[in-house]
């Protein structure tokens, strides 16, 4: 029930402040990266205190750069994307992919991410605050935990639930983009 009331404040606030907030979304999954890989690189140096010195360091460094290099994050985030797309549907058509078809996902999905970084951004959070919401309050009124072993049904949602997302993403988007015609810059 917790991870569910959690889902719904983040899918919130991703929503319909999405844009705004997206600095700080990079800059904790910077400080998370960076705290794990310092870790892992102090504890090859042996003693106890290197491990979280190098946390440290490293995390609050990472984090520090993903908070200004955003548009860097964001194309990134849209290689991602561009590739994953591209491996569900050759996987869908039952087509086994090859390494070129998801660089040339990646490639487009990178370019749109640099080139329509507001929009890309405005809708991805709506996309993913709307799923978080949807599916929080979906797991509060089922009482269904995803983070348990049931999380293998989060991909068998009822078709309503996919059409409340939907609208939930359009609802948001519009709300991101009327307030970003004034906000010109994160």
């Amino acid at each position: 029930m917790t991870i569910a009331i959690v889902a719904i404040v983040i899918g919130l606030l991703m929503c319909f402040f999405g844009y705004r907030l997206f600095r700080i979304w990079l800059s904790v999954a910077g400080l998370f990266i960076g705290v794990y890989l310092g870790y892992y690189l102090g504890g090859l140096l042996g003693g106890d205190v290197w491990p979280i010195v190098a946390a440290a360091v490293i995390g609050v460094a990472l984090a520090v750069v993903a908070y200004w290099l955003y548009k860097v994050g964001a194309v990134l985030i849209g290689a991602l994307l561009g590739a994953g797309l591209v491996l569900v549907v050759t996987n869908s058509l039952g087509i086994d992919p090859y390494w070129w078809t998801a660089a040339i996902g990646a490639a487009v999905g990178a370019l749109i991410a640099g080139l329509f970084i507001k929009e890309f951004i405005i809708t991805g959070s709506s996309l993913n605050g709307a799923t978080m919401l949807t599916v929080g309050v979906y797991a509060l009124i089922t009482g269904k935990d995803y983070l348990a072993e049931q999380s293998r049904e989060l991909l068998n949602f009822p078709w309503y639930i996919l059409v409340i997302v939907a609208v939930v993403t359009v609802v948001a988007a519009v709300a991101q983009f009327r307030y970003v015609k004034v906000d010109h810059d994160l």
